[in-house]
């Protein structure tokens, strides 16, 4: 079982990608938006691996984590 400091560890890198997806400049919004879907599905294959790593993880507080304010949409759609 992961440790919580690795939880926000992995939270804080999920989030940054998008931060630093959000902020390049040089993709296309039609760009952004495949790769932030492929972004989206590898937050949700994770959570599924940390669901089955400890069965008290919330997924919800971790998805609150990884979220960049106004920038994720809701995970369930991927």
């Amino acid at each position: 079982m992961l440790s919580k400091k690795y939880y926000n560890d992995l939270a804080e890198i999920i989030k940054s990608t998008k931060e630093h997806l959000r902020n390049d400049y040089w993709l296309t919004t039609e760009d952004k938006h495949e790769i932030f879907k492929y972004l989206l599905l590898l937050e949700k294959k994770l959570i599924r691996f940390l669901e089955e790593d400890n069965e008290r993880f919330n997924a919800q507080k971790f998805i609150e984590a990884a979220t960049e304010d106004g920038f994720s949409p809701d995970i369930k759609n991927y």
